[in-house]
């Protein structure tokens, strides 16, 4: 029901702006880090993005795009949303 659902592009268009859009909240609760004071937990969250962003570009990228499932193509939507407001809070921070 799930491919279904998936295969129309409507539904892509609009799953696909979701995820982005989500993968831009998620990014703004991250940078924010853990709230202690010390600062410890911003490099653990730093290296835990990292390794999933890593993770994720790899699985993509290494299928086919003919190939490739609608959840990867979810998930690869909200790693650029992701992305996007990492490199958008770090302009803002450092600017």
């Amino acid at each position: 029901m799930y491919d279904d659902f998936t295969s129309s592009p409507s539904a892509q268009l609009m799953l696909g702006s979701l995820a982005l859009l989500a993968g831009f909240f998620v990014s703004h609760g991250q940078v924010l880090g853990g709230g202690d004071q010390g600062g410890r937990w911003e490099y653990v969250s730093g290296a835990f993005a990292t390794i999933v962003v890593e993770r994720l570009t790899r699985g993509y990228y290494d299928v086919p795009f003919e190939e490739r499932s609608p959840t990867m193509r979810l998930l690869h939507a909200f790693k650029v949303g992701f992305m996007y407001g990492i490199v958008l809070d770090a302009l803002k921070f450092g600017g």
